[in-house]
């Protein structure tokens, strides 16, 4: 039987522990693509130090300012969908008490920030 922890108890587990979690419990049962896969070791290198209790929107948006000046808005959406896939299943799968928000708070603050989310067409 899973126990609801309180908000507190988000302060001992980092994104680093949530992320590997979910790579190896979800990933275990469909392999991750490469792209999922280097995105959500992008997470952990940009957020993992952080706890769950310390991720925030507002650290994410602050997170996509530096990171549009690298990569395009589109980059950043999939970015966002990825680690708010892995706060959904904490949340629904785990019974974590994450704020699973975070991250179409952040992308809804693209357009605010100049930064187009919608992809561009390309030549191969």
């Amino acid at each position: 039987m899973r126990v609801h922890l309180k908000t507190r108890d988000l302060t001992g587990i980092t994104v680093t522990q949530l992320i590997e979690r979910y790579i190896q419990e979800i990933g275990g049962l469909t392999p991750f693509r490469y792209t999922k896969t280097a995105t959500l070791n992008t997470s952990i290198r940009t957020h993992g130090h952080l706890t769950l209790a310390e991720l925030t929107a507002d650290c994410l948006i602050e997170w996509t300012t530096r990171r549009a000046k690298d990569v395009t808005g589109a980059t950043i959406a999939v970015d966002l969908a990825y680690l708010g896939v892995v706060l959904k299943t904490a949340k629904e799968l785990w019974r974590l008490p994450v704020d699973d928000t975070i991250t179409s708070t952040a992308r809804r603050s693209l357009k605010y920030l100049g930064v187009s989310a919608k992809s561009k067409h390309r030549e191969r």
